[in-house]
């Protein structure tokens, strides 16, 4: 017959209640540890007339156990049940177990992760991963927080990541238990402590029978004068980011005792202020600390007390807050009934109440280590994103949520080659551009792109090794822009066959503020497909030391403002197709030092409208089939000897001696004398005086 029809948990100083059953296990003993924003952890042990429990209805089940109260109600606990260890046989027909049981929060330490938060505080950020675990919590803040537009879990258990936030925070933790449940509490205020409850304790040394503190040991440390940090940020770099928070312990001398540190974690100097003021009540908290053990089994972790009776007057109607405790309860009358032991026993660690708790920072954040590589993101459709930094966002390869576009990560800035105030120089990385990152101060909340590499995906511009020798940049024609559209600048650096060449897709605009050279050694080509435009708005030299051939396929304008000088070292010959037409709106002057020849193939037409004066040197010779001389009012011609005029009154010939000579001479009518005359004088050879001729009839 098992000893369990004997023995039941029934009216014992310890109860357990697990999912085996009521009375599958009797609790011997309780050993535990809590404390302020830790998971607690319970050492139970216990006996079953089983040798063999089923581990799988017991691990990761709950569970409450407790003991009982003064007042005869039992104080219960409440967790899962993390580990289960066999410890042999307690007796004859009883075997010993131990369970190991801890809060529903201790299985987010199962869970390891790298993971992107955005645009949250870090309590919703806490609270979003305890709501994933199904976490029993309740929201006891008082503060406002700032949101966090980037925050990463990296490498970190779910438990240490939320751990980490809190501590950076202030926020603290507690636990409070009923049967059946236990709740995590969130605050960051004194003014949500609660009291225990038995919120009245006395201390005595002596053989008390109630309940009371039996060791008080209090502590003073020195403590911390005053904290400092300073952070930085690019949108306004020449803010003072410093801030200060000096230490409320009222301990003399102690200012120059500093905790200073770089960088914070905020961005302006109204975060600044807050978060200083968290660090220096962490850093002060336990300046005055009490170590205490007691018999009191009303005490709880993040309770507080006030101190009824003490040996110091001092100490008497102090309150004090609970930050940390040791449990040990003890009933062995299962298997002891001459002399058994039923106890129930504590150690804490408490301040005082007025003090604001802030848990401290055990948990630090991750340092990234070295370089990692990630795939430029942006929206569906787009080829390059960017904001007014030249910032972009990224997708890193661990990330699981990520969805590659505009939301998988916070703006990261880009390392340029030269940055300068409005200058410098500027490569924004594309959308599935791989990058290297690099995290300020191994923050993996800061990363940087420090540079790009190549991939499957995206090749080198040249084909490689053949074209090793060559170097340069190559860019992109954007959107939709293929291998054949970009602008490339290339270095080919093959003994020989150097070359730099410069490539514009589209346009190609050079300007120089100053003075522009060119040489080249040898030949030079240039080719226009279409117009050029030159714009001189000073002088323009040319030297051509040898020949210049220019040949112009259709049309060719000049138009000079001034004047145009033309010199010609020997030949000068011009070749016109067709037509030539020359116009000159003042004088024109030509000269000829030697011989001119001027040949027309058709007919030549000469129009002066002022006056023509022809002088030749020498002679003139006029050869043609019919020559017309016509004037609308006169014609003189004159030589040394005389002159003939011809007008509207008729010809007039003069000159000292006028000879007419032919073989005929056939007359008109009129004057009959004079014509007579004449052909008397032309017959004979003789000069013509037409005035004599006249005086002779007169006589």
């Amino acid at each position: 017959m098992g000893i369990f029809e004997t023995y039941t948990q029934g009216n014992r100083l310890l109860q357990i209640d697990s999912p085996l059953g009521s009375n599958t296990l009797l609790l011997t003993k309780i050993e535990g540890s809590d404390s302020l924003s830790s998971p607690f952890e319970f050492t139970l042990t216990c006996l079953s007339e089983e040798p063999s429990l089923p581990a799988q209805e017991l691990v990761g089940q709950a569970l409450d156990f407790g003991f009982e109260l003064n007042n005869g109600v039992t104080r219960y606990f409440n967790g899962y049940v993390s580990r289960l260890v066999s410890l042999g046989t307690a007796s004859e027909y009883l075997y010993r177990y131990q369970l190991t049981v801890v809060p529903k929060l201790w299985f987010l330490s199962r869970k390891v992760n790298l993971r992107i938060f955005q645009h949250q505080t870090l309590p919703q950020i806490v609270e979003q991963l305890l709501g994933e675990h199904e976490v029993v919590f309740e929201n006891r803040l008082t503060a406002s927080y700032n949101r966090h537009d980037y925050c990463v879990q990296y490498r970190e258990s779910d438990l240490a990541f939320i751990s980490r936030l809190l501590e950076e925070s202030g926020i603290f933790y507690y636990f409070e238990h009923n049967q059946g449940e236990h709740k995590l509490i969130l605050a960051d205020n004194k003014s949500s402590y609660p009291a225990c409850a038995q919120p009245l304790v006395a201390q005595s040394y002596g053989s008390l029978d109630d309940e009371h503190i039996h060791d008080w040991q209090k502590e003073v440390v020195f403590p911390h004068g005053q904290y400092s940090a300073r952070s930085y940020n690019f949108e306004s770099p020449n803010d003072d980011l410093g801030t200060n928070s000096q230490a409320q312990s009222g301990f003399p001398n102690i200012e120059p005792y500093e905790i200073y540190d770089y960088p914070g974690e905020y961005y302006d100097s109204g975060a600044g202020e807050p978060e200083a003021q968290v660090r220096m009540q962490e850093a002060e908290q336990y300046h005055e600390v009490v170590n205490a053990s007691s018999s009191c089994r009303g005490l709880s972790v993040g309770g507080t007390f006030t101190v009824s009776i003490h040996d110091d007057r001092a100490e008497m109607g102090q309150s004090y807050l609970i930050t940390a405790m040791n449990y040990t309860a003890e009933d062995d009358t299962y298997l002891n009934n001459d002399d058994p032991k039923q106890e129930v026993s504590n150690t804490f660690t408490c301040i005082p109440k007025a003090v604001q708790f802030r848990p401290t920072r055990r948990h630090q954040k991750p340092s990234v280590k070295g370089v990692q590589s990630a795939i430029v993101t942006g929206p569906k459709g787009e080829e390059i994103y960017t904001d007014e930094y030249g910032r972009v966002k990224v997708q890193f390869h661990w990330d699981r949520e990520g969805q590659h576009d505009e939301n998988s990560s916070c703006w990261v800035r880009v390392s340029q080659q030269w940055a300068g105030a409005g200058f410098g120089g500027i490569n924004i990385p594309r959308i599935g551009h791989e990058v290297l990152i690099e995290f300020e101060d191994g923050d993996p909340d800061r990363p940087i792109i420090t540079g790009r590499v190549y991939n499957g995906n995206n090749p080198v511009p040249y084909n490689l090794p053949s074209n090793k020798t060559q170097s340069g940049w190559m860019s992109r024609s954007t959107p939709e822009g293929s291998v054949d559209n970009c602008n490339q600048i290339r270095f080919e650096d093959r003994k020989g066959a150097e070359q730099l060449l410069i490539h514009a897709e589209k346009n190609q605009d050079i300007e120089v503020e100053n003075d522009e050279s060119h040489w080249v050694g040898n030949n030079r080509s240039k080719v226009i497909d279409n117009d050029e435009t030159s714009n001189i708005k000073h002088d323009r030299k040319k030297t051509v030391s040898n020949d210049e051939t220019v040949e112009i396929g259709n049309d060719r304008k000049t138009k000079i403002g001034n004047d145009v000088e033309l010199k010609v070292g020997r030949n000068s010959q011009v070749e016109i197709t067709k037509d030539l037409l020359e116009n000159v709106n003042n004088h024109r002057k030509e000269y000829t030092y030697a011989n001119h020849w001027e040949e027309v193939g058709g007919h030549y037409e000469h129009k002066v409208k002022g006056k023509y004066d022809l002088e030749v040197v020498e002679k003139i010779f006029s050869r043609t089939t019919e020559h017309t001389l016509h004037a609308s009012d006169k014609v003189i011609i004159a030589g040394p000897g005389g002159s003939i005029t011809i007008d509207s009154g008729g010809i007039t010939l003069e000159g000292k001696e006028i000879n007419i000579k032919g073989s005929a001479i056939n007359m008109g009518s009129g004057s009959a004398p004079q014509i007579e005359a004449l052909q008397g004088a032309a017959n004979e050879g003789l000069p013509f005086c037409e005035e004599c001729v006249t005086r002779k009839d007169d006589e």
